[in-house]
C-alpha cells in the first residue's frame, strides 16, 4: 500500500481528501463533509435521507468531481486562507480512500456533532443554541452499528462540549465494541464535570489527538469570550490531561485551538510560549462569523497596524504558524497594499524554520507552491 505522502505527490497541490473520506453530522440533522465550511456546503439532511444515501448525494458527487477535475470552486478561497487540505490529519486516510466521484465503500471518518449541549456560551459560537436528540435509533444508532461503525478509521468529536453529552460516551462505547482500533480526536473546552469518567475514557480509547480550546490567558478576557468559563478551571483540568498524556503507554497529542478576534489578537506570543512550555501544538484561526468579533471588521488602518505588529514582532517560525490569521488580513486590503505585504509574508515563510519544540514534525504536508516552510 502506498503511503499518504506518496499518493499526495501525485495529486494537485489544491486537492483535498476530505470529500472522499469524511462525513460530518450537525446537531440540526444537516450532513456535511468539512468542519471548516458553513451551512452553504451541507450535502443532505437525515430528516430526508439515510446517512449512506447522503454519502453519495448529488452535492457530494459534485464536490468530489471538482477535486478530481482540478476545478475547485466550493473550497475556494478556504484553500488559500487556511491550506487546510494539506493537514496531515486529513491526508492520513489517503491510502484507504476511494478517489472516485461515486463511493462504493462507507466513509472512513466520522465528524460527530450530534447535539448542541454545552456548558459554555462562547461569543463566536452558536452551536450551544442548536437542538438535541435528532439522532435516533431509527436514523442513526441502529443502522450505524452494522453499516458505519465497523468501517471507521477515525472519529472526530465536536460540540457543544462533547464531554458534557451522553451521546459522546455512547458513541465511544458502541464504536469501541466493534472497532477497537478506530482512532479518536475530540475538541473540549476543559470545563469537565465528570473528571474520573472522562479520564477513564481517555485511558481506554485509542486517542490520537485532544484539542483544547483556549482564546485568552487573561482571566477577564477568557470569561468574556467563553461565558461563564473560568481560566483557573481550564488550567486545573489541563494539568490532569497533561498527566494522563505523559502516563499513557500509547500516548496522544494535545493541540490548542485559539480563535483570534478583536479581544485577544495581542496575546498570540503568550499563547505560543504557553504551548511550548507544555509540549502542546497551537492552531490559530481567525473569526469570519459573527463578523462583529472579526479582525476584518476593523477599519483598514487598524488591520494594517495588526499586520505590522505581527510581521515585525514575531520570529519567522511563529509567523508561519499564524498563516490562517495573517492571510485573511492581507487579502482584506486594497491591491496597492496587498502586493507588498504578500511579498514580505512569502519571503518570511520561505526562510522560516519551525524551531519551537511543539513543531518538531510539521502538522502540514509541504505544499508544492509558494509559502513553503519546513
Amino acid at each position: 500500500m502506498r503511503t499518504a505522502a506518496e499518493i499526495r505527490k501525485s495529486l494537485p497541490s489544491n486537492f483535498c481528501p476530505v470529500p472522499f473520506t469524511t462525513l460530518l453530522l450537525d446537531p440540526a440533522g444537516q450532513v456535511g463533509m468539512c468542519r471548516h465550511h458553513g451551512q452553504q456546503t451541507f450535502i443532505g439532511n437525515i430528516k430526508n435521507n439515510t446517512i449512506l444515501e447522503i454519502w453519495n448525494s448529488e452535492k457530494a458527487i459534485q464536490w468530489r468531481k471538482e477535486f478530481l477535475q482540478n476545478n475547485v470552486k466550493i473550497c475556494d478561497p478556504l484553500l488559500f486562507d487556511r491550506r487546510c487540505n494539506l493537514t496531515n490529519n486529513w491526508n492520513d486516510l489517503l491510502p484507504y480512500a476511494e478517489l472516485s466521484e461515486i463511493q462504493t465503500q462507507p466513509f472512513l471518518r466520522l465528524t460527530a456533532n450530534l447535539n448542541g449541549r454545552c456548558n459554555l456560551t462562547c461569543q463566536t459560537c452558536k452551536v450551544w443554541e442548536m437542538p438535541n436528540g435528532l439522532y435516533t435509533e431509527e436514523n442513526f444508532w441502529g443502522p450505524a452499528k452494522e453499516a458505519i461503525f465497523p468501517y471507521l478509521k477515525y472519529v472526530d468529536m465536536l460540540g457543544g462540549e462533547p464531554f458534557f453529552q451522553s451521546d459522546t460516551f455512547r458513541l465511544m462505547e458502541e464504536v469501541h465494541a466493534v472497532n477497537p482500533d478506530c482512532l479518536w480526536d475530540i475538541t473540549t473546552n476543559m470545563h469537565w464535570q465528570h473528571k474520573d469518567k472522562i479520564l477513564d475514557k481517555i485511558n481506554l480509547m485509542n486517542f490520537k489527538n485532544i484539542n483544547i480550546s483556549l482564546d485568552s490567558l487573561i482571566p477577564e478576557i477568557f470569561n468574556k469570550i467563553r461565558k461563564p468559563g473560568r481560566l483557573d478551571v481550564f488550567l486545573k483540568n489541563l494539568e490532569l490531561l497533561l498527566s494522563a498524556r505523559d502516563q499513557k503507554k500509547n500516548s496522544f497529542e494535545i493541540s490548542l485551538n485559539c480563535v483570534v478576534q478583536k479581544d485577544n489578537w495581542t496575546e498570540l506570543k503568550n499563547i505560543l510560549n504557553f504551548c511550548e512550555e507544555r509540549e502542546i501544538k497551537p492552531h490559530f484561526f481567525h473569526v469570519r462569523d459573527p463578523f462583529e468579533f472579526s479582525l476584518l471588521d476593523l477599519d483598514q488602518s487598524q488591520r494594517i497596524k495588526i499586520l505590522d505588529f505581527y510581521l515585525s514582532t514575531f520570529v519567522s517560525s511563529d509567523i508561519a504558524f499564524m498563516y490562517r490569521v495573517i492571510t485573511p488580513l492581507i487579502n482584506s486590503l486594497p491591491s496597492e497594499y496587498k502586493a507588498g505585504y504578500l511579498v514580505t509574508f512569502n519571503e518570511i515563510l520561505k526562510n522560516a524554520r519551525l524551531t519551537r519544540s511543539y513543531l518538531k514534525g510539521s502538522s502540514q504536508i509541504k505544499p508544492k507552491h509558494e509559502n513553503k516552510y519546513d
